[in-house]
């Protein structure tokens, strides 16, 4: 049972990397998941729901709300550090940040170096995805915005060089997990 949780958790993070990639944006219902997967996946392990992940959970939200606040991050990436955090846990959490701070830097490097190739990557997957029978509703489900509200927004960010932050924390908690 516990293997089948982690899948699970590995799935929707990846998810959330793959929807800030392609259109900035990290659904609330795969953080919602994320969160509600977690004390079921303590007691399939056969330990006691305790305090000490979810105060950890609520340090990293009000530390990522605080940031968000200041615009020097999103709030997807916020809610997505915080319920990543409840999973990775206080005895793993300075790694993962260390960890999520490399990767992070080497995808804005990445960035910078290759906005271009970025940009039509990630237009021809969404063009890709539009044009797709099962992916389109399924995408429509997470995005709940028209298609021309996101576009917009997307190329206001991309010309910003805003970084999809979900694809460091995801690598680095997939690495921790």
């Amino acid at each position: 049972m516990s293997t089948l949780l982690i899948s699970i958790a590995i799935f929707l993070i990846l998810l959330s990397s793959v929807t800030d990639l392609l259109y900035y944006r990290i659904p609330n219902s795969v953080v919602g998941a994320l969160f509600v997967l977690f004390p079921l996946f303590t007691l399939s392990m056969g330990q006691a729901i305790t305090f000490q992940p979810y105060l950890l959970f609520l340090l990293v939200l009000i530390c990522g709300a605080s940031l968000f606040y200041f615009n020097l991050i999103g709030g997807g990436d916020a809610k997505l550090l915080s319920v990543v955090a409840l999973w990775i846990g206080w005895a793993k959490i300075l790694s993962f940040f260390i960890l999520m701070g490399i990767i992070g830097g080497l995808l804005s490097l990445l960035i910078l170096a290759m906005p271009k190739v970025i940009k039509r990557f990630t237009k021809k997957a969404r063009h890709f995805i539009g044009k797709q029978r099962m992916l389109k509703p399924l995408v429509n489900c997470f995005i709940c915005e028209s298609n021309k509200e996101v576009e917009q927004d997307i190329l206001e960010m991309q010309q910003e060089h805003m970084v999809p932050y979900a694809i460091a924390i995801s690598a680095a908690a997939i690495i921790m997990l």
